[in-house]
């Protein structure tokens, strides 16, 4: 009788373990994409989109939150191309108020890590 309970408890404490286990399934990480503008520009408002291409499965992640010249888009991990177009105005050096147009890209950036950041420069338009 002791064996045969032996025998039932066994399989269940390790079940019982086995059902405990935590799997890793962090497969979602943030992108910061920071936009880098020339030192000469002091922002005054930013407006636009970013857009992370996943270049595996051409999933596609857009923001249009702009807050502090950065993004954070939560993705998934890989590598991916990155664009994102808008309008920007600033004070000049001379003190002159300009809005201009913008688009930023990149071919390739890895998003492995918690919390990748992305530094992306403008190009005017």
């Amino acid at each position: 009788m002791r064996r045969k309970l032996s025998l039932l408890i066994i399989p269940l404490i390790i079940t019982v373990l086995y059902a405990c286990h935590k799997e890793q399934t962090d497969y979602y990480t943030s992108a910061v994409v920071t936009l880098s503008f020339p030192e000469a520009v002091k922002v005054i408002r930013l407006q636009g989109t970013v857009t992370l291409t996943n270049l595996n499965n051409k999933k596609v992640y857009t923001t249009s939150e702009l807050g502090q010249l950065r993004a954070v888009v939560q993705v998934m991990k890989g590598a991916y191309t990155l664009s994102g177009e808008g309008t920007v105005r600033y004070k000049t050096v001379e003190d002159e108020e300009v809005v201009r147009y913008f688009r930023v890209s990149k071919d390739y950036c890895e998003v492995l890590n918690q919390s990748t950041f992305i530094s992306a420069p403008i190009i005017w338009l």
